[in-house]
Formats: structure tokens, sequence, C-alpha cells
């Protein structure tokens, strides 16, 4: 029977993934708040973005972050069992997915829950790329890119950094919750793909880039804000890889942070501007 433990480990781990990949299709959600209920491609975008993190991870992209690396610390071995798709492509791939992860064994955690808490990781790094692709790009030139986003993109920095044994871990770089892996790596790739952008629109000879029409929906746009703050519930909490003490400090000062955020937000604005109190000022203005 399996430690207790670990099983609370995983239950926790596996709740945080799920968490995690809202916070894609909360992304989209975003955008559509932003620019209005027209822009529905968003929700196909995000749809698209969970469906490449999750095949293109397990074909080769989870080895190549997690994998014990090769070439010092470069690369993560793609052939490190279970293999290629998640060891779909070998016999015994049920024992090889329940079984303790290299890197996660003193937390207990099954390959096939690590996997899934990494890709969702992966997965809400693309959407934060995809935000500035809309009339843009074509959504099958974006599926695309995603392979090589997964599999080089974003899982070359994982390895060097999120790997045990990885070169920029091995001197000691530490990176909690993502904020090189995830959001330097997110801005590389987006600053990349504006860069393309600018470049194509020059030759058909724009002197700036057309104009994208802002329709705010405000009902959109804060169902987004709450998705995405529950999100980082899993994001920032599971980071830890284990139900306990640390868990719980980190759960609460996400949560803190984010309301002592919008606090001081609200104090800033309200200095800005006439109180609502004594002036009757509309909230919906």
């Amino acid at each position: 029977m399996a430690d207790p433990i670990s099983l609370i480990n995983n239950l926790w781990v596996l709740c945080a993934a799920l968490l995690v990949f809202t916070m894609t299709v909360s992304v989209g959600l975003l955008e559509v708040g932003e620019l209005g209920e027209g822009f529905a491609r968003s929700l196909l975008k995000a749809l698209i973005i969970s469906c490449s993190a999750i095949f293109f991870m397990a074909l080769i992209g989870f080895n190549v972050a997690f994998a014990p690396t090769v070439l010092g610390g470069l690369i993560g071995n793609p052939l490190y069992p279970p293999g290629l798709m998640l060891g779909g492509f070998s016999t015994g791939v049920n024992s090889l997915l329940s079984g303790a992860w290299w890197s996660t064994a003193s937390e207990g955690l099954t390959t096939g829950t690590y996997f899934l808490f990494e890709a969702a990781f992966a997965s809400v790094t693309l959407a934060l790329v995809g935000v500035i692709v809309l009339r843009k790009m074509r959504l099958s030139a974006f599926t695309i890119y995603s392979a090589v986003y997964f599999v080089l993109i974003w899982a070359i920095p994982a390895a060097w950094i999120w790997n045990p044994s990885g070169w920029l871990y091995s001197t000691g770089f530490r990176d909690f919750a993502g904020g090189l892996v995830v959001h330097a790596a997110a801005a590389a790739a987006g600053f990349g793909i504006l860069l393309q952008v600018w470049r194509e629109e020059r030759k058909k000879g724009y002197r700036q880039s057309p104009k994208t029409k802002i329709n705010v929906s405000p009902v959109w746009l804060t169902l987004a804000i709450l998705l995405l703050w529950v999100g980082w519930f899993g994001f920032n909490p599971g980071s830890v890889l284990q139900f306990n003490g640390s868990a719980i400090t980190v759960v609460v000062t996400t949560f803190l942070a984010a309301a002592s955020a919008a606090a001081s937000t609200l104090a800033f604005r309200s200095s800005q501007t006439c109180s609502p109190l004594r002036t009757g000022y509309s909230w919906g203005s």
C-alpha cells in the first residue's frame, strides 16, 4: 500500500495542476474582457494551447526539461524512462507512470502527477505569449509554433533552472514558481514574435502597426481576474510539491499579496479622483 503522505502529496499537486490549467482558459477570458466578446477566438486559442501543452510535453518536452540532464546540464535526456509519449510506445507503462519521478522521490510524487503539474505550467506560459498574436498570426501557424515552444523555448530554460541536474541549478540558482522559467521565457518568446510581426509589417509598407479596436467587457474581465487569482492557488502553493506547513504559508502569502495590491491600488485611485461617498461618483464610470 502506498505511503499515506505520498498519496496526500500527489492529490495536492494534482489539484494544483488542475488549477494552473484553468489559468490558460482565464487568460483567454482576459483577452475577451479587454478586446470584446467578438474575440471568441481567444477561447479557441486557449483550447489549442492546452491540448498542445499536454501532447508535446508528453511526447518529448517533459523529458527535455526534467529528465536527468546530458551535455553538462544543458538538456534533459529525451529517452529517459518512461521515454517518448510517457512510455506509450513501451510495455508496462502503468507501472512507469505510477512510480516516483527521480527528482521528486522525496515527496513521493509519481511520474504522472509531476508531468501534469509541469505541463500545466508550460501551458500557461504559452498563454502569456499568445496574448499578442490575435489578428497578427494565423492559428495554424501558432499551433506549429507551440510545438517548438514546448520542446525547446520553454523546456530548455526549465532544464537549466528547475531540473536538479541543470547547469544553473547546480550553481545554486533557484527559481520558486517560475519568475524566470515562466515569465522570462514567455517574454523572450513574445518579443521574438513581435519582432517578426514588425519585420513583416515593414515589408508591407506600414509605418506603424494597425490598431486593434478595444471594447472592454467588464463582466468577462472581472471573471477572468477572479479565475486567475484562484489559479494562483495552484501555481504558487503547488510549487512546494508537498502538502505541509510551507504550502499553507504560500497559500496565505499568495492571497494576501494580491488583496494588498488591490487595496493599495484602490487607495491610490481614490487619492487621484473624487471620493464616491462624497460626490456620488459612479462605479460604472
